[in-house]
């Protein structure tokens, strides 16, 4: 395992009265034209503004690519606001190890 250089998502706050948590969704772009939807990957954050990846999203999945990430603030009845994206190159993929060490 290498280290690997995280990057920030902060959003704007929601002004809703009754807001219960951010949703953060994710897409890995293959295409130019995809764009992330509701029915792509996602899980809740809390109410925090700012995530740092890839630590605070609990998925197995190597980010390595152009990704289209998405942000919905949710209420206490579960109603989900529109969303809000931006697209970024993330590399989040250590190199591999040097193959040997020689000491002399």
């Amino acid at each position: 395992m290498g280290i690997i250089k995280q990057r920030v998502i902060s959003w704007g706050e929601s002004n809703a009265v009754d807001l219960a948590s951010y949703r953060v969704y994710w897409k890995k772009k293959v295409d130019a034209g995809d764009v992330v939807t509701y029915d792509d990957e996602h899980q809740d954050v809390g109410l925090v503004t700012e995530i740092t990846l890839p630590d605070d999203i609990s998925s197995s999945m190597e980010w390595e690519g152009d990704y289209s990430i998405g942000i919905t603030a949710l209420d206490n009845t579960g109603n989900e606001s529109p969303m809000t994206s931006a697209e970024s190159f993330f590399d989040f993929v250590a190199p591999p190890a040097p193959g040997f060490v020689t000491i002399i």
